[in-house]
């Protein structure tokens, strides 16, 4: 049983995994969030809580209500401030028989295959005037089509579950020096990544470029060739 867990956290340890990092959206996220007394739902938290953590800084309050879904063995290691940690496939449909005013979904959907599924499962635990937030890497950024363009497999979406540099040359030395894979499997651009959201009933409010502070005044209005992207939405009429 020892070994099956192993298995499971290495394949669905989402994001950020085990590390805390501070990402540069998770502020205009804040600022968006309805208000201090919200329930929030992280789908693919992973098991350092970095944005729950930045949450509760920012709120000085106890009475958001964060719920994590991920499959990990660390839930004992649940903050106090997170009201519930759900483990839970989320490739398969979920009832957790609740709604949210705010679902997050930040950097999770490369890292799955029934992209489809878990947008349904967002969708059904959203409030009807509640936000979902939803982050991806870009494979349109201007720094995929670079690598594309001389040759190189571009950074963000591996081949190997085992080592993340094949194909990479300087870019993926650059980004990975140790070559630790991300398990990206899904290659998404700016423009799919639209397309899956409305066909999946959401209506999209806003949309930016994040890079996590380079350029960033730059790619904040050029989504489309940002390394992240990111999306905004409520439930479509």
């Amino acid at each position: 049983m020892k070994g099956k867990n192993n298995r499971i956290y290495k394949q669905w340890n989402y994001q950020d995994g085990d590390a805390y990092v501070e990402r540069s959206y998770y502020a205009r996220m804040i600022d968006l969030l309805p208000d201090k007394n919200c329930n929030i739902l992280d789908v693919g938290s992973g098991v350092a809580y970095g944005l729950e953590k930045m949450i509760f800084e920012q709120r000085k309050q106890y009475d958001d209500v964060i719920d994590c879904v991920d499959i990990s063995p660390c839930n004992e290691k649940k903050p106090a401030f997170i009201g519930s940690y759900f483990q839970c496939n989320i490739e398969e449909e979920i009832n957790l028989d609740k709604e949210y005013d705010a679902i997050v979904c930040f950097e999770v959907m490369e890292h799955v295959d029934q992209t489809d599924v878990l947008l349904q499962n967002c969708f059904k635990h959203l409030k009807s005037d509640g936000k979902f937030f939803l982050c991806i890497p870009n494979l349109s950024s201007i720094y995929a089509r670079i690598e594309l363009m001389l040759g190189f497999q571009p950074h963000i979406l591996e081949i190997s579950n085992e080592y993340a540099n094949f194909g990479g040359g300087v870019f993926s030395k650059l980004n990975s020096p140790a070559g630790k894979p991300i398990h990206h499997i899904r290659g998404i651009t700016f423009r799919a990544c639209k397309e899956i959201l409305e066909q999946n009933r959401f209506r999209i409010v806003e949309t930016r470029g994040f890079s996590n502070r380079r350029i960033e005044f730059i790619f904040n209005y050029l989504p489309g060739i940002a390394p992240i992207c990111w999306f905004v939405c409520v439930k479509a009429v």
